[in-house]
């Protein structure tokens, strides 16, 4: 498995594991940071938003946010 194919496979398993977990937030914060560290910053930007718009208390999502961004 190429790095492109990887990437593309762990969206994949991501997204499929929302379908069921979709109010984890820290399932949605590791998206998130995934797609950073891809250097997808209009994918992660997707993920923020999703998880915000998709969680009952996106409250816990938003702090843990916060954090990662002053690490």
């Amino acid at each position: 498995i190429g790095c492109i194919e990887a990437l593309q496979h762990l969206r994949f398993l991501f997204k499929s594991a929302l379908e069921i977990y979709g109010q984890d937030s820290e399932l949605w914060l590791q998206y998130y940071s995934l797609e950073l560290k891809a250097g997808n910053s209009e994918g992660a930007g997707t993920v923020y938003w999703r998880a915000r718009k998709t969680l009952h208390d996106p409250s816990i999502f938003i702090e843990n946010y916060q954090q990662l961004l002053v690490k």
